[in-house]
C-alpha cells in the first residue's frame, strides 16, 4: 500500500449537529514520536504504523486522539462505487493518470460532475497543478459528498454492501457499537453542517527537500490550551461554544 496522505481529525458534537474536519498536509515537518526528530507527519506511518501516527499527532496539536481509520485505494474506490458515484463541483479544468490502468489520463471539467470511484480518487489524488491544499479541498469536497449519499434513505439499504467491500480493504480501532452509534449520530446530519479548517503555514525547502512549516507561533498558542481544558482549547483555536462530546472521541483518518 502506498502512504500518500494523513487526513487529519473529525471532532463530533452531537447536541449541536455539526463536525469539525482539519487536514494536515501530508508533508507538514513535525517532530516524529519516538525518534526524536523531525521529518514530515506522513512518515510517521512508514516508521510505525497507525501508532506512532496517532501519537506523533496527538503530540504535534496536543490533542489525543481516540480512533483511526485506515483505508486503501481500493478501499476508497469500493465505497464511491456502492454510492453510485458522488456530485463534485470541480474548480477548474485538469487532469489526473487512473491508478487502474498505466498511461490512462482522466480529464476533469470546471462545474459539477458526478464521478465513479476510479475518478473519484484520481480527482482527489491531483496535486501537479496547485498543490497539496488544492488536494486536500477535493479530498474533503469528495468525503462530504459521499457522507451526504450514505445517509439518505437509499444509502442506508447499501451499509452493508460498503461494509462488505470495506473488509480487505479498511482497518480500525473502532469498535462494531462503536461504528453504529456513529452512523446514528450522522444520520439526520447533513453535510453542509461539516465545517473544515486550515492550518496556515509556508513553504521551506531544507537540505533539498520540500516540507510544509506551520506557524510555530501560532500553533504554540494554541497548545497552552490542552486536552485538559478541552473546552478552552476549542474554542480558542476554532471559536466554537461548546467541547467534544468524549464518547465519540476524536478520529484520526489516514489514506493508503
Amino acid at each position: 500500500m502506498l502512504f500518500f496522505h494523513l487526513s487529519g481529525y473529525v471532532w463530533h458534537y452531537p447536541k449541536e449537529k455539526t463536525a469539525k474536519m482539519v487536514s494536515i498536509p501530508r508533508d507538514t515537518r513535525v517532530e516524529i514520536a519516538g525518534r526524536g526528530e523531525k521529518d514530515k507527519i506522513n512518515h510517521a506511518h512508514a516508521f510505525g504504523g497507525p501508532d506512532m501516527t496517532i501519537e506523533t499527532v496527538e503530540n504535534f496539536l496536543n490533542v489525543p486522539v481516540d480512533y483511526y481509520v485506515k483505508a486503501n485505494f481500493e478501499g476508497f474506490k469500493s465505497v464511491i462505487d456502492d454510492l453510485n458515484g458522488v456530485q463534485v463541483d470541480v474548480p477548474f479544468d485538469f487532469w489526473e493518470y487512473s491508478d487502474e490502468k498505466h498511461g490512462k489520463k482522466i480529464y476533469f471539467e470546471e462545474g459539477s460532475m458526478e464521478l465513479d470511484g476510479e475518478e473519484a480518487l484520481a480527482y482527489v489524488r491531483m496535486r501537479r497543478f496547485d498543490s497539496d491544499f488544492g488536494r486536500s479541498d477535493r479530498q474533503k469536497q469528495v468525503i462530504q459528498a459521499a457522507i451526504s449519499k450514505v445517509f439518505t434513505a437509499k444509502g442506508l439499504f447499501k451499509v452493508d454492501e460498503i461494509a462488505g467491500h470495506l473488509g480487505d480493504n479498511i482497518s480500525t480501532n473502532l469498535r462494531a457499537g462503536e461504528l453504529f452509534s456513529l452512523q446514528r449520530q450522522f444520520s439526520d446530519m447533513s453535510s453542509n453542517k461539516i465545517e473544515t479548517l486550515k492550518f496556515n503555514g509556508e513553504d521551506a525547502r531544507i537540505n533539498g527537500v520540500y516540507y510544509f512549516e506551520p506557524y510555530e507561533e501560532k500553533r504554540e498558542r494554541h497548545c497552552i490550551y490542552s486536552s485538559t481544558t478541552f473546552k478552552s482549547y476549542f474554542n480558542f483555536i476554532w471559536g466554537l461554544t461548546s467541547s467534544p462530546d468524549v464518547f465519540y472521541g476524536q478520529i484520526l483518518e489516514i489514506h493508503m
